[in-house]
């Protein structure tokens, strides 16, 4: 188990917890594949496991469910489990590892009021190096010429070019800006009584790309109760809900970086009279502003959870907890072409050609998708002490449910770029389609924990998971684990030893367990 906490996420100011992770604990990679606004990094522990799908499973307050978009201002740390008898009791989602996050509850005391905020910006680390216009024409004459062809630039050009009295662009220039704006505000208050805990916090990003109409903001509100009942019954009550808009033009900002790197130097960008000059095949700087994709994301997890500490066997207690979580997805794809104005010496125009869009046309799509999850569960918790002996017991229940619909509708040949609702679409060249997903799984856990003198450890446990991506006689796999250790620094010879007084602990475990991986296609 690797772990590390709150605070120290907190001060890398990274916008996504994925992205703080990165370089903090031993066997964790976390890789960032682009830099748009808003996207975290996959994380693998201890590198690739399985084939398909290698992501760790993400447990947040005991519920499965992503974690890259929480505000880092609310948790309280983050666990990472490696061992494999540590992650078999999650069973068949574990084969890649475990990571527990767990957020900031209520602590006893006066209302405390805590504000967290900064403002910044981000370079770029580097950009590929292109070729200067000149490297550029004389490739390209030494390429056409071994073509057997004649070269694309006269010798007058070449001259002009070595002079500097040829124009070049530098595409990089034009289409991108030098830095990017962010800014994450959080404000929390925190306090209790012994009757009733609360933690509640409110927080903000804003997060710009590299070039314009590039943006991601997220608002986030969570609260975290804690109430007792009565000396042995508890109930806390979670709420997190945040709202997720990202910004962008139509094309995607891997494709402008690459029609960056592909433009011309010698091209223009607009004609004398202001049209867009024919560049035959891309032009990012019209590309960042042409069209648009809007995307919202709505998220609600609301978490029930009790507690009773049975009086008759000290140390017993029985604890129920009940998740529901929503997820809402809609985004409006705006495609619109550009016209390049090809035109002669003059200044006339001989012929508009349509870039992009859709086939050339303009074209709205528009999707929605609802997404909602239950996870119910129900344990035995055992913990007590016999002299010198130490004993811990869980047996539990669980039971998720996952439903997801979507639906997406499209339409081109509209009569004005303004017209971008769907109804003023034509009546050709139109779809609407749908589709559903249903997932659930049912599982039994139970482990043991036993202690001697506290040197001496010992730990069994099992999960049997069942899934409903499998047939009913493949249904359910069974995964045990056993571990064995020895805290040699609580030996009487080892702490007595003056000579060993450097080691603060020194334990020896061995252990063994089996995971599964159910990230696969169901009903095959």
């Amino acid at each position: 188990v690797a772990s590390v906490d709150g605070k120290d996420i907190v001060k890398s100011s990274a916008t996504n917890v994925t992205n703080a992770l990165a370089g903090r604990l031993p066997g964790i990679t976390a890789v960032n594949g682009n830099g748009k606004p808003g996207t975290g990094s996959q994380i693998t522990i201890r590198g690739i496991s399985t084939f398909g799908d290698n992501s760790a499973l993400i447990v947040v307050d005991g519920i499965v469910r992503s974690f890259d978009q929480i505000d880092p201002n609310e948790i309280e740390s983050i666990s990472i489990l490696k061992d494999a008898s540590a992650t078999a009791v999650y069973g068949s989602r574990a084969a890649n590892g475990v990571i527990l996050v767990t957020t900031k509850r209520g602590r006893t005391g006066k209302p405390t009021i805590s504000y967290n905020g900064f403002a910044g910006i981000q370079n770029p680390t580097a950009y590929p190096k292109l070729m200067t216009g000149l490297e550029y024409a004389t490739t390209k004459n030494v390429a056409r010429q071994n073509m057997g062809l004649q070269p694309a630039f006269t010798e007058e050009e070449m001259a002009d070019i070595r002079q500097g009295t040829k124009p070049e662009i530098d595409w990089y220039d034009l289409t991108l800006n030098k830095s990017a704006f962010q800014t994450q505000q959080n404000v929390s208050v925190t306090g209790g009584t012994d009757m009733v805990k609360y933690f509640m916090a409110a927080g903000y990003l804003n997060q710009n790309g590299l070039y314009d109409n590039l943006n991601y903001k997220r608002y986030s509100i969570r609260s975290n109760v804690d109430a007792s009942i009565n000396k042995n019954f508890t109930v806390s009550v979670d709420l997190d809900a945040s709202r997720r808009n990202s910004n962008g033009s139509s094309y995607s900002p891997e494709a402008i970086f690459s029609d960056i790197m592909a433009a011309y130097p010698f091209d223009r960008t607009y004609n004398p009279d202001g049209t867009i000059f024919y560049t035959r095949e891309q032009h990012p700087v019209e590309e960042i502003k042409t069209g648009y994709q809007k995307n919202v994301t709505d998220v609600l997890q609301a978490t029930l959870t009790l507690k009773h500490e049975l009086p008759f066997i000290k140390g017993l207690s029985v604890s129920g907890r009940a998740s529901f979580g929503k997820e809402g997805f809609t985004s409006k794809f705006y495609q619109v072409p550009i016209l390049m104005n090809r035109q002669d010496a003059d200044g006339n125009t001989l012929e508009i050609y349509p870039f992009g869009g859709w086939n050339g046309k303009t074209a709205l799509t528009e999707s929605y998708s609802d997404y909602n999850t239950t996870t119910l569960n129900a344990s035995l918790n055992y913990k007590a002490s016999f002299g010198e002996h130490d004993v811990k017991a869980i047996a539990l229940f669980e039971q998720f449910d996952a439903k997801s619909k979507n639906f997406y509708g499209f339409r081109t040949n509209f009569p004005a770029n303004g017209l971008d609702e769907l109804l003023y679409g034509g009546q050709v060249q139109k779809d609407a389609n749908g589709s559903s997903f249903n997932d659930g799984r049912r599982s039994f856990v139970a482990r043991v924990d036993y202690a001697f003198k506290n040197r001496y450890l010992l730990e069994g446990s099992f999960r049997s998971d069942g899934s409903v991506a499998f047939p009913a006689s493949k249904k359910y796999g069974f995964f045990p684990a056993v571990s064995a250790g020895w805290k040699i620094s609580e030996e009487a010879f080892f702490r007595n030893n003056s000579n060993l007084d450097f080691f603060d602990n020194l334990k020896l475990r061995a252990s063994y367990g089996k995971v599964g991986n159910t990230a696969v296609a169901p009903y095959q």
